[in-house]
């Protein structure tokens, strides 16, 4: 589908971390941070601690945002992971 958003397509994540890359002294790690922060908005960074996510997804204690119900549901009912 044709979108118009800035990171709505993969053509569009990698013009911007091209773009990133070109920047002087810019190392793809660079280019990745600023996109992860183009993503967030410049907000909250991603927990990374294992043992946080484990508790997270094998809470039954319902989420707001639905990420646990999408996991469960790409992987089991439709048989892949995105």
């Amino acid at each position: 589908p044709h979108c118009t958003g800035e990171l709505c397509d993969i053509g569009n994540l990698c013009s911007i971390l091209l773009k990133e890359k070109e920047k002087p002294k810019a190392s793809a790690m660079d280019a990745l941070a600023a996109l992860a922060s183009i993503q967030h908005e410049g907000g909250n960074c991603t927990e990374l601690d294992w043992k946080k996510t484990l508790s997270y997804l094998s809470s039954t204690k319902a989420q707001a945002g639905g990420l646990r119900s999408w996991l469960w549901q790409t992987c089991t009912e439709f048989g892949f992971y995105q």
